[in-house]
């Protein structure tokens, strides 16, 4: 069959480009050319960026001289500063693994390095103390999850000794896996560890302005600005958060703002509030109305696909609510929502916002003053980055039960958990041939007239270094590969697009600079933006379509609620892959 392409050239492909000659040229920088960790355990972070405009977009090798000395990510794609001069940082940890390192001083060095471009050093040191010993990390709520094709999940948090939320970068943590009495081979079966975040994140903010709230100096002020910017800049930019306030007895709670990962217009709406919404009209609480309200627009059920939060502002005081309490926070438990509350005011009912956290596997977190809510709002962002998921794929094809269990260490901490559920390869082998499909779809929110969607990743068959998807839409779009900032699982990946003159879409090519996509693999893969959107009933996209011929193996990818039919086979049956849950 012929096929007519048109190459479209892009500037980020043009800006994506290095020719260089002759000497090295200047163009890596980072905010810190040394620092001692001396007894620190925590992973230290260092920005990079690109400050010559005239070389484009470079990638950046971070390497170290010694074992101990670790880094992640170990590559940033550094484009060049923007036309007024601004760069674009990229974050990187450096950590010390101290199982290994000697009593005394250490002196390390980290390289910052690109084709063709000077290289800069930072220069690292550390003290080990005697009598180290490793220290105990604590495994909150650890859940195991079984589902085809023959995979292993284990969701649980981690917290310190002092019960605050351990976060770091996955690849600083060494996880080895069991099952039943038998080791588990990561390189065979895909065993990775990665942030809960990489799973698409719903949350809603449930905000009290009600009379008591009104009435304690600051605290609107510092509610809404905790939220503004301390919650939501730490979210990923594909999380999608809505905003619920109630303010008076008389009055239903409001839905502010729709689910959307669209963060400005968020910010927006939350400053908008008081002035716009409550007006200095104001009287008693209906906190169970609004909790209600909230939890229903998840939709019914437990999803598996999401993870979900209610975050609740509130002094836990009830006046005038329709609900009780017990079928508000039941609303949430069957939803399977996690609900979190920040406990402020005068007279503060923790009774209430105890029993919601306490259903639901959340956290309360009081505030004893208005300048105490930044605290509390940065505690649950430590609380939600300290959150993980482990998984991989099972070689085992046999009807026997075992029981999964792995071990989790960080520099001198480790934890154990054992799944308390057995195992049965045989109920969780799927259709034939689901070990070689891999499973995609999308997340859409809408926001003042524009679209943003995410092409997600459920799982990944092995071997997987390119794909080659076509889309049809009749909305102007931009697309961009999410970055492992955001969790992204194909961050660094080349993108390039073609027109199809023939079939009237778009041939988006993606190709791994090194290396294969996490086999069993989950997580954000394409941002893209539409709009303006007139008519947001109508589909973002005509077609949407992974061309598997290019693999080797029987390896196909299904987009969930698209047809799994070439869309050049005008002939072929139009029905739909397999749904999963």
């Amino acid at each position: 069959m012929n096929r007519a392409y048109l190459v479209l050239l892009l500037p980020a492909f043009v800006a994506g480009t290095l020719t260089l000659s002759g000497c090295n040229q200047d163009a890596i920088q980072i905010s810190n050319l040394s620092y001692d960790f001396h007894l620190n355990e925590r992973p230290y972070p260092v920005d990079v960026w690109n400050d010559n405009p005239s070389v484009g977009a470079i990638t950046v090798n971070i390497t170290t001289s010694h074992s101990w000395l670790k880094v992640q990510p170990s590559q940033v794609l550094c484009p060049p500063p923007d036309v007024n001069g601004n760069p674009t940082k990229q974050s990187v940890q450096i950590f010390i693994d101290r199982r290994n390192l000697p009593v005394g001083q250490h002196k390390g060095t980290v390289f910052f390095s690109a084709r063709r471009i000077t290289t800069r050093k930072m220069e690292i040191r550390v003290t080990q103390p005697s009598g180290w010993q490793s220290l105990p990390l604590r495994l909150v709520n650890p859940t195991a999850r079984y589902s085809s094709p023959y995979l292993i999940e284990f969701f649980f948090a981690l917290e310190d000794e002092d019960r605050r939320g351990v976060v770091a970068e996955p690849a600083q943590f060494q996880i080895s896996a069991m099952e039943g009495v038998d080791d588990v081979n990561p390189q065979d079966t895909g065993v990775h560890l990665r942030r809960a975040a990489a799973r698409h994140l719903k949350m809603d903010l449930v905000l009290d302005y009600s009379q008591r709230i009104q009435w304690s100096p600051g605290a609107i002020a510092a509610m809404e600005n905790a939220a503004v910017n301390i919650l939501l800049p730490a979210l990923n930019e594909d999380a999608q958060v809505g905003v619920v306030e109630f303010h008076h007895s008389d009055i239903p709670p409001l839905r502010v703002m729709e689910f959307t990962a669209d963060h400005n217009a968020l910010r927006e709406a939350i400053y908008s509030i008081q002035s716009d919404i409550v007006g200095g009209f104001f009287r008693g609480s209906r906190l169970w109305d609004a909790l209600k309200m909230s939890a229903e627009s998840f939709g019914a059920g437990r999803s598996s696909l999401e993870d979900r939060y209610i975050v609740l502002f509130s002094d836990g005081n009830d006046t005038s609510s329709i609900t009780d309490r017990n079928t508000a926070i039941n609303a949430a438990v069957n939803r399977g929502i996690t609900v979190m509350t920040v406990g402020f005011g005068v007279t503060v009912n923790e009774a209430n916002l105890r029993e919601a956290v306490l259903r639901t596997n959340g956290r309360y977190f009081p505030a004893s003053a208005a300048s105490a809510l930044g605290d509390a709002f940065q505690n649950i962002v430590e609380n939600l980055g300290s959150q993980y998921i482990l998984r991989w794929a099972s070689l085992r094809r046999d009807n026997v039960g075992i029981r999964p269990s792995f071990t989790i260490r960080l520099n001198n901490r480790s934890a154990t958990h054992t799944a308390t559920t057995n195992f049965v390869a045989t109920q969780h082998a799927g259709s034939p041939g689901d070990v070689l499909k891999g499973k995609l779809r999308l997340t859409v929110s809408y926001s003042q007239g524009y679209a943003t969607a995410f092409l997600r990743a459920d799982y990944v068959p092995q071997n997987i270094d390119a794909m080659n998807i076509y889309m049809a839409t009749t909305h102007p779009f931009t697309v961009s590969v999410v970055e492992p900032a955001n969790d992204g699982l194909i961050g660094g990946w080349g993108l390039e697009m073609e027109a199809d003159t023939a079939l009237g879409g778009i041939w988006i090519l993606l190709t791994s600079p090194e290396g294969y996509m996490p086999f069993a693999g989950f997580g954000p893969m394409l941002r893209f933006d539409f709009g303006p959107i007139t008519d947001e009933s109508a589909p973002l996209f005509d077609a949407l379509y992974v061309d598997s011929s290019i693999y080797a193996h029987g390896q196909r990818f299904v987009v969930e609620g698209f047809p799994s039919t070439p869309p050049w086979d005008k002939y072929a049956c139009e029905t739909q892959d397999d749904v999963w849950e």
